[in-house]
């Protein structure tokens, strides 16, 4: 199943002991970096006090968020769509110890709010975020 800007997913990072849930910001783009397809794509549930406060949501905001969740742009990234095409098929056998399960994907205007919040936050990486203007700006002259 492909990606679209607004998809949600639950994504077992390595460093982490659960699963956080991931919106992705932009339709899926070529990545001379490596992958062929790529996304940009942003952890939701974190602690308000772990994290900047550009965005919080909130319960409302989208099913899985259960009470003030900061987004985590220090830790927004490209990932690789094959990649995570391989965890969503790998899952798809199993029962337990899941690494990736889609979620429902988020309004558009609770995405507005977080594609702002990732052009205007301090913590996100620089390099990222040049790469959602470009993508954004492409997007808007098609």
């Amino acid at each position: 199943m492909p990606f679209s800007a607004g998809d949600t997913f639950l994504l077992h990072a390595p460093s982490a002991d659960r699963l956080h849930l991931f919106v992705t910001l932009c339709e899926p783009f070529l990545d001379p970096l490596g992958d062929p397809l790529a996304i940009i794509a942003v952890p939701l549930n974190t602690p308000t006090l772990m994290t900047d406060k550009t965005v919080l949501l909130l319960p409302e905001d989208h099913p899985f968020i259960r009470y003030e969740t900061a987004v985590s742009y220090n830790y927004m990234t490209r990932l690789a769509v094959t990649g995570l095409a391989q965890l969503e098929q790998g899952n798809a056998s199993k029962h337990e110890g899941k690494t990736f399960l889609r979620r429902e994907p988020l309004q558009a205007d609770v995405l507005s709010r977080v594609i702002a919040g990732a052009l205007t936050s301090e913590l996100a990486p620089r390099g990222v975020k040049r790469k959602l203007v470009e993508i954004l700006s492409g997007a808007q002259k098609s």
